[in-house]
């Protein structure tokens, strides 16, 4: 078996439909099954302004003007240039390129895998990938048919928040140096099913985008429940304060954090 790897991709398209529709902007990062990166790469296809405006509903318009990706899209012409079918003919064949390029850049990051070890991964990634069928063949012929998609963890393994004081049961632990009321489901949950607590958190990059940190948590070895159920709580505390001290702009700090006292 070959060294097995990710494919993690997302597409920015002209609407929901790929039959009826246009690829914008491929971006893709190639990870190995621990989510290391290896390589990241993305790119822009290029279109008339008058051909991409008309194949888009309001809704897309203004999110694509909005995040700037309609100014890379729209083809500049020389000054005074007629769009003319050979100019648009130009622009077919140059998005032609460009998926070609795409599809020769993640094979050279897959080199060392086979396709049947390649999975396409990303969220509703079946949405991407009828979109490649359509418009990047051979860029599917790249990649396993099996894929791995983030929204079904969502459904099956749903996360669960403890830095809130809600009216649920829990323990007072310390937070920055004060008791605060926190959940205790999760701990709950991990000790009556023998399942891992994972911690999930995620900060904003200066270069833009999010970088996350996917750690389990090593959970108390205590017999009696409640007080095992207590010291992991108190854990999963501890790491969520060490993240905020550490990007504290990030946090909801107008949430009533210690709003419950102690007896």
């Amino acid at each position: 078996m070959s060294d097995p790897k990710l494919v993690w991709l997302d597409l920015e398209t002209t609407g929901l439909d790929p039959k009826k529709g246009s690829i914008l902007e491929i971006g893709v990062i190639v990870t190995d099954l621990e989510l290391n990166e290896i390589e990241r790469r993305s790119w822009v296809l290029q279109y008339s302004r008058d051909s991409i405006l008309t194949s888009m509903n309001d809704f897309v318009l203004n999110m694509h003007m909005s995040n700037g990706l309609l100014k890379k899209v729209w083809a500049t012409r020389r000054l005074g240039e007629v769009v003319t079918a050979d100019f648009l003919h130009r622009l077919d064949v140059d998005r032609a390129k460009t998926i070609l390029g795409a599809h020769a850049w993640i094979r050279r990051a897959t080199a060392d895998t086979e396709a049947k070890d390649c999975y396409l991964a990303g969220s509703s990634i079946h949405f991407d990938r009828a979109w490649l069928v359509e418009h990047a063949p051979e860029i599917v012929e790249t990649v396993s048919y099996r894929m791995v998609d983030v929204s079904t963890f969502r459904v099956a393994f749903p996360g669960l928040l403890i830095d809130q004081d809600t009216d649920v049961p829990g323990v007072f632990v310390d937070f920055f140096g004060k008791p605060a009321w926190t959940p205790t489901a999760g701990a709950v949950l991990a000790r009556k099913t023998g399942a891992p607590i994972v911690m999930c958190i995620n900060h904003r990059r200066p270069e833009g985008g999010y970088a996350i940190t996917i750690r389990e948590l090593v959970t108390s070895d205590l017999e009696d429940f409640e007080k095992a159920v207590e010291e992991d709580t108190r854990a999963m505390t501890s790491r969520i304060q060490e993240h905020i001290s550490a990007h504290p702009t990030e946090w909801v700090w107008m949430h009533r954090r210690w709003k419950t006292r102690p007896d």
